[in-house]
């Protein structure tokens, strides 16, 4: 397979010489627009990460006057926590991560971005800085991570649904964006690198995988191609043109 347009971690995959007359179309995620959610059939990430001091000694040491409880952002004497969703879906599969920035009062040193993509290690940070996710509650875990919901954001692959909505509209990857107001999903772009997506699947892998994605899953006998199915998503383009996760013509 090979890639047009765009540069990523997982083009290195590129040596392995696959089949090179499969051209996967790819956008630069900066100049990409973002597809509203509701024209995209893949569920958004629940906005709000809800976390609490780990005891009320805690809570008294902080003053927050909170009663020590948190939505998306901790506040500590020298700095604050401010915490976001990350999901990205890849050759059909879901990934679900989250995203830490750490600001520091009045220093002039720069921002401390974490990114977490395993569950084991998020709760490990939370613990670091003495919070720990709600328990579950009657406000549910669609919209609102709490205990519970946390677990299936990292370990939820998606819905039948949402695979075959991929599938049938050419989406090889799927990138959740949630910044400066603007929400939504910008589709078959590079920027995973940035979201250091490497620790999930590695270079040589996820080419595979997309790989056969492309070329194999979207190109199966009676199974949509490239044609997108949502004539809204269709209008925009969004980086799609006639030959994506197609063969190119011979001769």
């Amino acid at each position: 397979m090979r890639i047009k347009g765009g540069k990523d971690y997982y083009d290195g995959g590129l040596a392995q010489g696959l089949d090179e007359d499969l051209v996967f179309v790819r956008a630069r995620h900066s100049a990409a627009e973002i597809v509203g959610a509701d024209l995209v059939g893949l569920r958004a990430p629940a906005e709000r990460i809800g976390l609490k001091d780990v005891d009320l000694k805690v809570a008294r040491k902080y003053s927050n006057g909170l009663g020590g409880h948190y939505d998306n952002e901790v506040r500590r004497h020298d700095c604050r926590y401010r915490f976001g969703t990350m999901c990205v879906w890849f050759a059909g599969k879901r990934y679900g991560g989250i995203r830490v920035v750490q600001s520091f009062y009045g220093s002039g040193k720069e921002d401390v971005v974490r990114l977490f993509w395993e569950e084991g290690k998020f709760r490990e940070f939370l613990s670091s800085i003495e919070v720990r996710p709600r328990k579950p509650s009657y406000l549910g875990s669609e919209h609102y991570l709490d205990d519970k919901g946390l677990a299936e954001h990292f370990s939820g692959r998606g819905a039948e649904a949402e695979e075959l909505w991929a599938i049938e509209n050419g989406a090889a990857i799927a990138i959740w964006i949630d910044e400066y107001g603007q929400k939504g999903w910008k589709l078959n772009t590079d920027g995973l690198k940035e979201l250091d997506f490497v620790r999930v699947i590695d270079t040589y892998a996820a080419f595979q995988e997309l790989s056969m994605f492309v070329g194999g899953v979207m190109s199966r006998p009676g199974a949509p191609m490239v044609e997108i199915t949502d004539d809204r998503v269709k209008a925009a383009k969004h980086g799609f043109d006639n030959w994506s996760f197609r063969k190119m013509p011979q001769g």
